[in-house]
């Protein structure tokens, strides 16, 4: 049975959080579309600088819808990068999450099941959504997502900016 006491108690709560969580989703995106692009490609080129070698685009940077918008708009950025050459896949992975740790990005080791399983480091924060390197045996993947920007995806695909 609820007292009267813990009835005030859960109300109070209420009250002190509710504001929080409807700023919080209001808010939305805050870094403005270029400067999204920017960082997402900063990330994915020093990376690939780091790593050495001949790098091909597979795509991007390309212009998408912010994954967490939940209708507050925004867009963001992906860059794909590919290298057919395998290096130290152990030393190269080390390197990554030193070059990430040191831009803010919290970095942690990835392995893929299955018989030839990809390794590799994910990131997320720092300046992106989210980054990943992957090694194959036969070459490299280094994949970012920019933070979520302000944006209307829509009005900028008609304007040629994805």
């Amino acid at each position: 049975m609820r007292t009267p006491t813990s009835r005030v108690a859960a109300a109070l709560a209420l009250l002190v959080a509710v504001p929080f969580l409807l700023t919080g989703c209001q808010r939305g995106p805050t870094v403005q579309p270029d400067g999204a692009k920017k960082e997402v490609v900063d990330v994915v080129d020093r990376t690939t600088e780091t790593l050495g070698g001949k790098w091909t685009v597979r795509r991007g940077p390309a212009l998408g819808k912010c994954p967490a918008s939940a209708g507050t708009g925004g867009v963001t950025w992906t860059y794909i990068l590919d290298r057919d050459q395998v290096g130290d896949q152990t030393a190269d992975r080390a390197a990554v999450q030193e070059l990430w740790g040191s831009s803010g990005i919290t970095a942690s080791d990835y392995e893929s099941g299955g018989a030839d399983p990809l390794r590799g480091v994910v990131g997320h924060g720092g300046p992106t959504w989210s980054v990943e390197f992957l090694t194959r045996s036969d070459g490299y993947t280094v994949h970012g997502v920019s933070r979520c920007a302000d944006g209307d995806y829509e009005d900028m695909l008609r304007h040629g900016e994805g």
